[in-house]
């Protein structure tokens, strides 16, 4: 473990209790000491899609509530609601903690496919089961 990697694991435990979380577990990870590629969810994921063709497909909805595993306290909360607002064409994320819905909305031009959320959101440290478009058609063009 890098000294650098060290002192992550021991400011996000410290991030952690400050906001909330009533316990942290936090452990080393010896892929974290290299920067290991994002990883990318199989096409025969076990993602529920309704509403929406398919992962690969834009997804045919101005918002989405995705159903994600694992958010549990507010710095949760907060880390996916930063990753997923780094996604081009996101424009309000919203993070129940209670049900571990995220209400997902899009700017009318988004082309953003099931496949980039479920990325993002696993890039964030979560699972996602349901990805549900929210019926508010996108605008033709």
């Amino acid at each position: 473990m890098t000294w650098t990697h060290g002192f992550i694991i021991a400011l996000t435990a410290s991030v952690a209790l400050l906001a909330g979380c009533n316990s942290t577990e936090v452990s080393h990870d010896p892929g974290m000491d290299h920067q290991a590629p994002a990883s990318q969810p199989s096409a025969d994921s076990d993602v529920e899609l309704i509403g929406m063709p398919g992962l690969q497909d834009p997804i045919p909805a101005r918002s989405v509530e995705v159903s994600a595993l694992g958010l549990s306290c507010p710095l949760c909360a907060h880390n996916l609601d930063k990753q997923l607002n780094m996604i081009e064409g996101v424009s309000s994320v919203e993070v129940d903690l209670s049900t571990g819905l995220v209400r997902v909305a899009f700017e009318d031009t988004a082309c953003i496919t099931p496949q980039q959320l479920i990325t993002s959101v696993e890039d964030a440290g979560f699972s996602v089961t349901q990805i549900k478009a929210v019926h508010v058609p996108k605008q033709s063009e």
